[in-house]
């Protein structure tokens, strides 16, 4: 009897272990992949702020006409991007966020929309993926709504930040979103933050993730009426027709193909200040 318990706790000990194992080595490649994230991303940030410079100095080809959203007939990449463009040309702009560790470049590759969901700027196969501007959307001539996908990373990486705007005191003290494109600065105003899923596509409802132009007026203006009633909170911003609206989209898993998505709109007289 004595010798059946004694293997039974050998068993049990040797399965204790390997789950052990097993854990510590599921944890170990975690924490390794966010290491890994995080100087690919120091050294993308180093060469963006080495190049970039400050507005006084930069030329006027370069700063966002408050009147217009037009671009020149010749756009011109900004400083603090162009080297990084080089390196790879599917990147069309910079998304950063105080307060969070969303510091990141964009991508958008027509073709193929999710591919650098599981690919670093190096093209290489990574877990965290990047930021993705959705391809319905044109950076260039822009949309109406620039919808941009990340994972949300239990690493903290991505899109898992914008959970810190759950918190109505954080969107009051990190009210900006800057989104550079790879021609015009921009500094995007919260102006809702709420819960959705991904629907069926046969249920009637509203997709905020279909609004990517604006037929008319109406149109514009219930898709402000519909984030605003499913904000967790007022942020006291409202779009008028023909503000520039960026939406932030990333996975939550409140209930199936459950999205956490915040949505701003840009400020031209901040980024003129």
């Amino acid at each position: 009897m004595v010798g059946i318990k004694r293997k039974l706790w050998i068993i049990a000990a040797v399965i204790s272990a390997s789950l052990f194992a097993v854990c510590a080595g599921i944890l170990a490649s975690s924490f390794m992949e966010h290491r890994a994230l995080q100087w690919e991303m120091d050294a993308l940030r180093k060469a963006k702020s080495t190049a970039a410079m400050s507005p006084c100095d930069m030329p006027k080809a370069f700063l966002p006409e408050p009147s217009s959203a037009l671009l020149p007939q010749h756009p011109v990449i900004l400083p603090g991007l162009k080297m990084l463009y080089e390196q790879n040309n599917d990147m069309i702009g910079w998304l950063a966020i105080d307060g969070t560790e969303i510091d990141y470049p964009v991508m958008q590759t027509p073709d193929n929309e999710g591919y650098y969901l599981d690919r670093g700027f190096d093209k290489n196969a990574k877990k965290n993926g990047l930021p993705i501007l959705d391809t319905a959307c044109d950076f260039m001539w822009p949309s109406d709504n620039l919808i941009i996908h990340g994972h949300n990373m239990r690493n903290g990486a991505m899109f898992a930040g914008l959970f810190a705007y759950k918190d109505e005191m954080f969107c009051r003290e990190h009210p900006f979103i800057r989104f550079d494109t790879l021609y015009r600065p921009g500094n995007y105003r919260i102006v809702a933050v709420f819960y959705s899923k991904v629907y069926n596509k046969t249920e009637q409802v509203f997709k905020y993730y279909q609004f990517t132009d604006a037929e008319d007026q109406e149109s514009y203006n219930q898709f402000i009426k519909s984030i605003k009633a499913l904000s967790l909170y007022d942020t006291g911003s409202v779009p008028e027709y023909g503000d520039e609206l960026i939406t932030l989209s990333t996975c939550s898993y409140h209930t199936e193909n459950g999205r956490f998505v915040v949505v701003a709109k840009r400020d031209a007289e901040d980024e003129m200040r």
